[in-house]
C-alpha cells in the first residue's frame, strides 16, 4: 500500500512538471493575428434542417442554436451546399434536428459592403465526446473484468501516455526541440508509469524496463540509419508532417520528426512483448519444474518466438490498414507495384515498420535472458 501510495504521488509529480514546463504553442508569425471575438470555435444543436432550399438545391439550411463561445444562446443559419462532385448515397455529411455540431466563427465574413453577406457560422464537424467517452468506459469494463484491479491500473497508464504525449512531447516538439530526444523522454514517461501503475516496483516492471530500454535503443539506431539511407526527408511520409513544416515556416526537423513518431509508434508493442515475455519467465521459473536457468531460458523463448510472430503480423497489417486509403491514391496514379514501393511516403511507412519489428526481435530475447537471469527458482508444486 505504501509503494502504491509512493508510486502514486510521483506519478502526480511528474504529470505536474511536465504541464508546468510545457513551453506555450504559438505559430511563428502568428502573434496578435487571431482575435478570440474575430475567429473562434463553438458548438451548438441543429433546431431546424430545410432540404433542397432556394437558390441552393440538393443542400440543406439549418437552424442551430448556440451551446458554447461568447454567443451561447444565439441562433445561426447555416447552408450547406451540394457536394461538388457525385457521392454514393449517405456519404455526404448531413445533420438533423437534435445534432450536436461545431462551427466555426469569422467575424470578416459577417460584415457586407453592399453584396450579399457571406454566413459568418460554417458547420465544421459533429460533436463526439459522448460516443468517445462511451468507449473508454468500455474499455475500463473489459479491463477491469478481464484483469481486475490489474486492468483498471492499466487504463491509468494509458491516461497518464496520453497526458505525456499532449504536455511532454508535442509542444516541446513545436517549440524547436530535437524531436528525437523528445521522443526518447516521451518513450520513458510512458513506460514508466505504465509499467509501474500495472505491475508495482520489482522484478515484474524491472526486466521489461530493462528490455525495452535495449531494444527501443537498437530500434531507434536501425531506423536513424535506414532513414539516411533511404534518404527520406519526412516531408513526404504523411500529409500531416509537411503542414506542421508549413505552419512553423520550417523552423522543424522534419527527418527528426518522422523517427520520433517510429519511436513513440514502437513503444507499445514493446511494453507488450516485454511485460508478456517476463510474466512467462516468471511463471515457468515459480511452477518448480525447472531447475536450471538455461532450461528457463530457453522454455521462455519458445513461447516468445510464437509472441513476436503475432506481434509482427499486428505491426505490419496495423500499418498497411492505416495506410489503405493511401495505397488506393497511389494505386490509381501508378499501378505498378514496383512504383508504389519506391514512393516516400510508402517507403516511410515501411521502415515505420521495420523500426517496430526490430524492436520486437530485439525485446523478446533481451527481455527472457534477463527475467531468467532474475527469476526465483520455486520448489515443485505435487
Amino acid at each position: 500500500m505504501l509503494r502504491s501510495i509512493l508510486g502514486a504521488g510521483v506519478l502526480a509529480i511528474v504529470m505536474a512538471g511536465a504541464w508546468l514546463t510545457a513551453p506555450p504553442i504559438v505559430v511563428p508569425g502568428s502573434a496578435g493575428t487571431q482575435d478570440d471575438l474575430a475567429f473562434e470555435t463553438v458548438e451548438g444543436i441543429v433546431e431546424s434542417a430545410i432540404a433542397d432550399p432556394p437558390g441552393a438545391p440538393g443542400g440543406w439550411i439549418h437552424q442551430v442554436r448556440l451551446t458554447s463561445g461568447v454567443r451561447t444562446g444565439e441562433r445561426a443559419t447555416v447552408t450547406l451546399q451540394a457536394p461538388s462532385i457525385p457521392l454514393r448515397p449517405g456519404a455526404a455529411p448531413s445533420y438533423r434536428p437534435g445534432d450536436r455540431v461545431v462551427l466555426s466563427y469569422r467575424a470578416e465574413d459577417s460584415i457586407s459592403d453592399g453584396r450579399a453577406s457571406v454566413e459568418p457560422y460554417q458547420i465544421v464537424d459533429r460533436v463526439r465526446r459522448p460516443w468517445l467517452w462511451a468507449g473508454v468506459l468500455l474499455i475500463a469494463v473489459v479491463a477491469s473484468v478481464v484483469s481486475g484491479w490489474q486492468g483498471l491500473r492499466a487504463m491509468v497508464g494509458l491516461g497518464v501516455a496520453a497526458w505525456m504525449i499532449w504536455w511532454l512531447v508535442v509542444p516541446r516538439i513545436l517549440a524547436g526541440q530535437d524531436p528525437v530526444l523528445v521522443a526518447l523522454a516521451g518513450c520513458v514517461a510512458i513506460a514508466v508509469p505504465a509499467l509501474v501503475l500495472t505491475h508495482g516496483i520489482g522484478r515484474e516492471a524491472f526486466v521489461p524496463l530493462v528490455g525495452m530500454a535495449g531494444s527501443l535503443a537498437l530500434a531507434g539506431g536501425t531506423s536513424a540509419v535506414a532513414v539516411r539511407a533511404a534518404a527520406l526527408t519526412g516531408l513526404a511520409a504523411n500529409e500531416e508532417i509537411h503542414l506542421v513544416h508549413t505552419a512553423l515556416r520550417g523552423e522543424i526537423d522534419t527527418r527528426g520528426l518522422l523517427l520520433a513518431s517510429m519511436l513513440l509508434g514502437a513503444v507499445g508493442g514493446l511494453i507488450d512483448v516485454t511485460v508478456a515475455q517476463s510474466a512467462a519467465v516468471f511463471e515457468f521459473a515459480a511452477t518448480g519444474y525447472i531447475h536450471t536457468r538455461a532450461e528457463l531460458f530457453w522454455r521462455g523463448m519458445a513461447v516468445g518466438r510464437a509472441h513476436v510472430v503475432a506481434a509482427v503480423h499486428t505491426l505490419v497489417l496495423a500499418y498497411a490498414g492505416a495506410a489503405l486509403p493511401t495505397l488506393l491514391l497511389l494505386a490509381l496514379y501508378a499501378p505498378q507495384l514496383g512504383d508504389i514501393w519506391n514512393r516516400e511516403i510508402i517507403a516511410a511507412e515501411l521502415l515505420r515498420a521495420v523500426t517496430g519489428i526490430v524492436g520486437l526481435g530485439a525485446a523478446m530475447p533481451l527481455t527472457t535472458w534477463i527475467a531468467a537471469r532474475t527469476a526465483r527458482l520455486g520448489l515443485r508444486r505435487d
